[in-house]
């Protein structure tokens, strides 16, 4: 069973997939034309699972991934991050890992996901669209929400660049298919992405603990110490890009198993 917390995000994630708080932003299919009908025409694809029919519809407006509002933006994300495997119902998941505030590992977040060949661009490409989004204008909830899927996003970028290069994960212990050396590259893209990750999870205003981003900070630590550390509780991300590019490999022999 999900917790409160877990609970109270997909009430959240059901949200941004409509288009923000409090508003149905699908007014109309009347005008088979219009803008509105396209957004309503690609959730009807989302729900299906029919998340390319989505993209297509949507990726017009959004040209360079760049979209012309907030509910676009992020039910374009949506759509792509679909294709690679993750749902909406993953952000509820990923929250539940740590409903006491103790450490989550690697494998409950890969656990979660749906990992396919083409998971990386994909979900890429849902990162690019949410991180170009502007949040001039929007309300505190609108930006906590953008950031939550900036955040979710993010880390789940990371993860399955890491699963890239090892075939995948399996799906019930969440370990690597295969072992691997990460290439320096994919782990400069890991690093970046974890602190991506950080940065929009920090930003989320909450009038009690911020647990979704203590497993960030907490990850990203202990990835920086090479796998000194495979667990415990961070308040804070100390670690640098380069300190994560650099630890990788260490961690994933020492504390992924």
């Amino acid at each position: 069973m999900f917790s409160k917390k877990a609970k109270t995000l997909m009430a959240i994630a059901g949200m941004l997939v409509l288009g923000g708080c409090g508003n149905n932003a699908f007014d109309s299919i009347a005008d088979k034309n219009s803008s509105a009908a396209n957004k309503e025409a690609a959730q009807m694809a989302i729900d299906g699972g029919n998340y390319q029919t989505a993209v297509d519809l949507l990726k017009g407006a959004c040209p360079s991934n760049v979209c012309s509002d907030v509910k676009t933006s992020q039910q374009l994300a949506a759509a792509y991050m679909g294709q690679a495997g993750l749902n909406m119902l993953d952000l509820a998941k990923f929250a539940d890992q740590n409903k006491s505030g103790t450490t989550t590992s690697f494998t409950t977040i890969t656990k979660s996901l749906s990992y396919t060949s083409g998971s990386a661009t994909a979900i890429g490409s849902a990162l690019s669209v949410l991180t170009n989004t502007s949040q001039t204008g929007l309300t505190a909830a609108q930006k906590n929400d953008l950031n939550t899927q900036i955040g979710v996003t993010a880390a789940t970028s990371a993860i399955i660049q890491i699963g890239s290069v090892t075939g995948g994960f399996n799906t019930t212990t969440g370990l690597p298919t295969t072992s691997a050396t990460i290439p320096t590259a994919t782990a400069t893209t890991v690093a970046n992405n974890l602190i991506t990750a950080a940065n929009a999870l920090n930003q989320i205003t909450t009038t009690g603990t911020n647990t979704t981003a203590q497993q960030i900070y907490t990850l990203n630590n202990n990835i920086a110490t090479g796998g000194t550390t495979c667990s415990g509780t961070s308040t804070s991300t100390t670690a640098t890009s380069a300190q994560i590019s650099a630890g990788i490999n260490g961690y994933m022999t020492a504390c992924v198993k």
